[in-house]
């Protein structure tokens, strides 16, 4: 179980550190859509985002922000998990393959 614990995080520092600071900067699909038939301008901001378009405005890398707010964002979802599991008890080891 600790080499897939390992596994998993390994391979989101990848997608953390490599891919998505090379993500493309085009608006996404709903975006897109809302600017082709004009009703993104009735847009409105209901809750403020922490890190809006993926981004730490810490320092002027745009792919070091965006690598930071993955960091930042991973590491909150997995104290997140950690908290839960620790807080419903026990997991059953049966139901997990090895």
């Amino acid at each position: 179980m600790k080499k897939l614990i390992i596994a998993g995080i390994l391979l989101t520092l990848f997608v953390i550190l490599v891919l998505a600071p090379n993500a493309s900067s085009l608006p996404d699909g709903l975006e897109k859509v809302a600017i082709k038939y004009g009703f993104i301008k009735f847009e409105k901001e209901i809750l403020k985002a922490p890190f809006p378009d993926y981004q730490v405005r810490v320092t002027g890398n745009e792919k070091l922000s965006t690598a930071l707010a993955g960091l930042i964002g991973s590491f909150v979802v997995f104290v997140a998990v950690v908290l839960f599991f620790k807080l419903t008890g026990k997991r059953d080891e049966a139901s997990f393959p090895r």
